[in-house]
């Protein structure tokens, strides 16, 4: 990103999940990154070429060079921190560290680990302590701890190499003295909203300046100033903040402020003591700094329940009492209670077009269906739309500059529907449609949407055109371009998806529980010659656990199909009970983990999967154009290499394809080869 204007400048290199930490070496060259892939990038930033470290099991939390750009050290959810060679691309040293999880959401730490400046040790946080290993030996050497400081989660070395700093998450900073024997520490600072810190840096030149970052991403600056009246082995606990976006937080500062009776300058005798409260004495240089000790005056007794704050005799000048170590008192009663539990966020699937790559691409597949192929380039000379299909018999293709930027698009034999999604200049969406089997030479029809309604998904059946809005509508339209209905739906639309006369909606049917989605499928018939509609079905979607739906539509034969982000493909059966059934498994396929199935379609009478298989990323590049490939139906089952798990494999088939014999005869022969090398002849 560019530092003058925030823009973006530049990919460096993707990853095929969320990106967690990455980190720059010394000399700016080179970067690292991982995140929840499993795998450790390490990019040049002169040629951009890459290497791949792969080892850990689960989501990488963080990423560190060392300063000699010998070592890159990562933590893992996999409960592990590694040590790797850049050279040889090896890992030299493994420590099991925390408890293992199955992704960061879950993890109980952050694990940030970082080098010192000579890079001759790397700094681990632990369950209770900050562990310190010595270089090529990879020994411990010494670990900094506090009574009832746990469940650290961050660390992080100033710049001079004279302090380390810890957090964990309840919010709490210790600091010690990185050459010190003694565990005893210079500092403790807490969070003035009590939430857990994510983040921490040192000012790269001035030792006692750090910043955090917050749960709720909000950064903090704060100044550990020097106590000319204290040891020189601690630090006067006065820090001064900058909470910008917190008015009310600020407002009862200066309540706190306005209410203390003026304090005298305390005696010679006395200042080994006594703090001073006075913001017009203290820091009359600056406005933005605050007393800490009159913060924590005020909010320890609602925090703490601290009982010695409810006495009538207590005096304001015994508040402003710091003990003469520094050091809060009860530090493993408070840190349980800083912290109130949150409820987990909700992160609601947006809208998507089925067989579509992202619309960030510049290049990018606007949709890939059984039909066709239509894709889009927009780059700084040029904007335009390309349609191709599969069978040239039902139309040639076609070549038009996307004047409007439409991005999202669906394509049938009878037509191509395409809509923006508005811009700056407009406060709707227009909608347009090319209509291929018209007699006349208007084929083609456009429509805007109402003020501020904007589409979110389209799809076309057979004979009519149904656009989702983000005002919860669901427009109908005939081919030619006659508005045949309007409905509205109970939750924000995913995604449509027809075939003939049948329209899927899959829409939010409520809030889900934290990282996972409550989707509802509904199935309705739609007759264009008339105002018919009839609802066929509904019910709700079945999804992997903590997944989003990655694609959705008809099979061939018009059963219901849906593929989640994790790859299970699933058909709803209603002769199984109404229910989803999973019918293929794709983990199970892949030679790697970074492979992904891009699907197009699928085959009941066939028993098969068309997709594109897109290695290292989630999404198919346009160039060079990806190959059609076809994946065989493997049922979920257990122990699938016994003779018994095959033949119960052929009965489920069976009964997979039971319910097309009532609309319509089918005839087909299929042989099915399993890994044991047994052929069975299925016959249907």
């Amino acid at each position: 990103y560019s530092i003058e204007d925030g823009g973006d400048e530049l990919t460096v290199t993707r990853f095929t999940a969320a990106v967690y930490h990455c980190d720059i070496n010394a000399a700016g060259k080179q970067l690292v990154a991982g995140g929840g892939d499993f795998v450790v990038k390490i990019v040049n930033l002169d040629d951009y070429s890459q290497v791949s470290l792969t080892g850990h099991e689960a989501p990488i939390l963080c990423t560190a060079f060392d300063p000699l750009n010998e070592f890159v050290a990562s933590s893992s959810c996999d409960g592990t921190v590694r040590v790797w060679n850049i050279a040889d691309k090896k890992c030299v040293q493994s420590w099991d560290n925390h408890t293992k999880s199955n992704e960061m959401a879950n993890s109980k730490t952050l694990c940030h680990i970082c080098w010192d400046k000579s890079g001759e040790n790397l700094y681990v946080p632990s369950v209770d302590k900050v562990c310190a290993y010595r270089r090529n030996s990879w020994e411990s050497i010494r670990c900094y701890s506090f009574e009832g400081f746990e469940n650290i989660s961050v660390c992080c070395v100033c710049p001079n190499d004279e302090y380390i700093a810890a957090t964990n998450d309840k919010g709490i900073v210790i600091i010690w003295k990185l050459k010190e024997e003694s565990n005893q520490p210079s500092a403790i600072f807490v969070h003035p909203k009590e939430m857990p810190i994510t983040s921490f840096r040192w000012h790269p030149t001035k030792n006692h300046d750090f910043s955090f970052c917050d749960q709720n991403g909000e950064l903090y600056c704060v100044t550990v100033k020097q106590s000319e009246a204290l040891s020189e082995t601690l630090m006067e606990n006065i820090c001064q903040g900058l909470f910008d976006d917190d008015d009310d937080f600020a407002e009862e500062v200066e309540e706190t402020k306005a209410a203390e009776p003026p304090v005298t300058q305390p005696k010679d005798s006395e200042k080994d003591n006594v703090v001073t409260n006075n913001f017009d004495d203290m820091f009359e240089d600056n406005d933005n700094e605050i007393d800490i000790g009159a913060i924590k005056s005020k909010y320890e007794p609602k925090i703490f329940g601290n009982d010695a704050a409810d006495d009538d005799n207590e005096t304001e000048e015994k508040k402003s009492i710091v003990p003469a170590d520094g050091i809060l008192d009860d530090i493993s009663v408070k840190s349980e209670k800083i912290t109130k539990p949150a409820f987990p966020p909700v992160n609601l699937q947006q809208p998507f077009q089925p067989g579509s790559t992202p619309i960030s691409f510049q290049h990018r597949f606007m949709v890939w269906n059984s039909v066709g192929i239509v894709t889009s380039f927009s780059g700084e000379d040029e904007n335009t739309i390309d349609i191709e299909f599969h069978d040239t018999t039902i139309h040639h293709s076609i070549h038009f500059t996307n004047t409007y930027n439409y991005v999202i698009a669906d394509l049938s034999t009878e037509a191509l529907l395409c809509a923006n999604t508005g811009d700056e200049m407009t406060t709707s969406s227009r909608l347009f449609c090319m209509h291929f089997g018209t007699w006349d030479s208007n084929k083609e029809w456009k429509y805007d949407m109402a003020d501020d309604e904007y589409v979110t998904a389209l799809t076309l059946g057979t004979g009519f055109a149904a656009v989702a809005t983000d005002q919860r509508f669901i427009r109908l339209f005939t081919v030619t371009g006659i508005q045949l209905h309007i409905l509205s739906v109970t939750g924000p639309v995913v995604c449509l998806a027809a075939q003939e006369q049948l329209l899927s909606i899959f829409y939010h049917n409520s809030i889900g529980v934290p990282r996972e989605q409550c989707i509802s499928a509904k199935v309705m018939k739609v007759d264009p010659t008339s105002t018919f509609i009839k609802q066929e079905y509904c019910s709700p979607v079945s999804l992997s656990p903590k997944s989003t739906i990655y694609w959705a539509g008809f099979t061939d034969e018009g059963t219901l199909c849906t593929v989640d982000s994790v790859g299970v493909i699933r058909l709803y059966k209603q002769l199984l009970g109404n229910s989803w059934t999973p019918i293929l498994d794709t983990r199970r396929n892949g030679k790697s983990k970074s492979d992904h199935y891009f699907v197009v379609g699928l085959s009941e009478i066939q028993q098969q999967v068309r997709y594109l298989l897109s290695r290292g990323s989630l999404y198919p590049s346009t160039l060079p154009r990806p190959t059609l490939l076809l994946l065989d139906f493997q049922i979920p089952l257990c122990e699938m290499t016994t003779a018994r798990s095959i033949n119960e494999v052929c009965f489920f088939l069976f009964h997979i394809n039971f319910d097309n014999q009532f609309t319509g005869t089918i005839h087909s022969t299929k042989n099915v080869e399993f890994s044991s090398g047994t052929i069975i002849e299925t016959r249907i």
